[in-house]
């Protein structure tokens, strides 16, 4: 094949030529339809790369692609105009979208690329409320919608991880709010900008640095109110995702009451405002706290019957027991009171004895004079009285000493110094005192008093003593 005249051409001059070429085709900016594919971000200049793909079926392979770039200066343009139309500028894959730009080959590397300036926002997929329809289905299909809303919240929400913008009046309001309730919160902030094109990535940062946090009760995401614009760049697929994977319960308080975001169809709880996501928390605590105060008084009412009638029972055992030892008394009493009586009755007939003997011993010395004229054959006057003082103590000795021997017993049979050494009183039903077996029958209640408190029991069987 004959070659076409003129000198060789270097790779560097193809390219340009060739990029002469499409310029000379196109000289001005054409739209261009397809469906966005690939990795879809922004480089650390700004500068943003993707596919753009013929509309295909999902089972085939795109039938032509094209290598699109949109430069930083360009996106800022593209981002502006979405905020006009009401829309935020956030391209994933798989949206259909019309481009504008122009077609372009890079001469050092001979790159055949897309070179981005606009898009068309009434054909980027869908409008934004049709975006956040289609977000949430798709994190429903996967099990995501709702999955933070089983976890369970807390009665006691105390340790919050917040994610807000620092000094905004959103913040203020939701602090105001938990400082005046005087409950002691704890309040983890982790800030992130709440508008703008970095929304997304600070916002999933924040709540990744807090899903790190220990024992966190509870998170609140909370913006004031704005546009929809403003608040559209909250219909962002990772946070959905990092809100359904949190491990804490999520409260979702963007915007005003007419706001929603896709948040507040994902996480636990949906909050009106700032102020209302805080009031959220004091309330749970407030109701926390009259439970608790409601069942002390349910407590203390349903104790204080018991509390009467036991407080019936330890005054009858008590009577009881004042009843036993004041007849033990006077049993004891009785007892002291005749051994006195025979005491004495002895001390008399022990010295009328000794009188009738030394009466006796008189009449056998003969008269007065011979005691002194056989002092060694008789006992005078003098020794007779001595031995019998000596007889009347010694009988007074042993006296006292059974009649000390008595109080040890008395003392012994104290019934309270029984219940220290062990022993028990058993009461009947009625607070009567028992005294034999016979006394109770199998089924009947008895009350046991031991030395530090009280038994309730029920006889299950009575064996009487030398019964077969």
């Amino acid at each position: 094949m004959a070659a076409a005249s003129g000198r060789d051409l270097t790779v560097l001059e193809l390219n340009t030529r060739v990029r002469e070429l499409f310029r000379t085709v196109y000289p001005y900016p054409i739209w261009l339809r397809g469906t966005l594919a690939g990795r879809i971000q922004a480089n650390s200049r700004g500068h943003t790369y993707f596919q753009l793909v013929d509309n295909t079926d999902s089972a085939s392979r795109p039938q032509a692609s094209i290598d699109c770039v949109l430069f930083a200066g360009a996106r800022t343009v593209v981002q502006r105009d979405f905020a006009r139309a009401g829309m935020v500028f956030d391209p994933s894959e798989g949206i259909d979208v019309r481009i504008l730009g122009r077609v372009d080959i890079w001469p050092q590397s001979g790159r055949f690329q897309f070179v981005v300036e606009a898009f068309d926002p009434g054909s980027f997929g869908a409008s934004s409320e049709t975006r956040l329809r289609e977000l949430l289905a798709k994190l429903t299909r996967e099990g995501l919608a709702e999955r933070n809303r089983t976890l369970p919240f807390p009665a006691l929400p105390l340790r919050i991880g917040l994610v807000s913008a620092p000094g905004s009046a959103a913040l203020e309001d939701f602090l105001t709010t938990l400082r005046e309730s005087g409950y002691p919160f704890e309040v983890l902030l982790h800030p992130a900008q709440m508008q703008g094109a970095e929304t997304m990535r600070t916002v999933v940062e924040a709540m990744s640095r807090l899903a790190l946090e220990p024992s966190l009760d509870v998170l609140v995401i909370t913006r004031g109110g704005g546009s929809a614009t403003d608040l559209s760049w909250f219909d962002s697929e990772p946070i959905g995702r990092a809100i359904a994977s949190f491990p804490a319960p999520v409260v979702s308080g963007i915007g005003h009451e007419v706001d929603f975001t896709l948040p507040d169809f994902i996480a636990h709880t949906r909050a009106k405002t700032p102020t209302h996501a805080a009031s959220i928390l004091v309330d749970r605590l407030a109701d926390a706290a009259q439970s608790i105060d409601d069942a002390a008084r349910d407590m203390a009412a349903s104790s204080l019957p018991r509390l009467r009638s036991e407080g019936h029972r330890i005054r009858a055992a008590a009577s009881m027991l004042a009843s036993g030892v004041s007849m033990f008394s006077r049993s004891v009493s009785g007892a002291l009171d005749r051994n006195e009586a025979w005491l004495r009755a002895a001390s008399g007939r022990s010295t009328s004895r000794a009188g009738r003997e030394l009466e006796r011993m008189a009449a056998r010395l003969g008269p007065p004079g011979c005691l002194v004229r056989f002092p060694e054959r008789g006992l005078s006057l003098d020794d007779c009285s001595r031995r019998l003082r000596t007889a009347s103590g010694a009988l007074i000795d042993v006296s006292r000493r059974r009649l000390d021997a008595l109080s040890a017993l008395v003392a012994a049979r104290d019934p309270a110094r029984m219940l220290e050494m062990g022993w028990a009183i058993v009461t009947d039903g009625e607070g009567r005192l028992v005294t034999s077996a016979s006394c109770v029958e199998a089924g009947d209640r008895v009350g046991i008093r031991l030395r530090d408190g009280r038994i309730s029991a029920r006889a299950v069987e009575v064996d009487m003593d030398g019964a077969s």
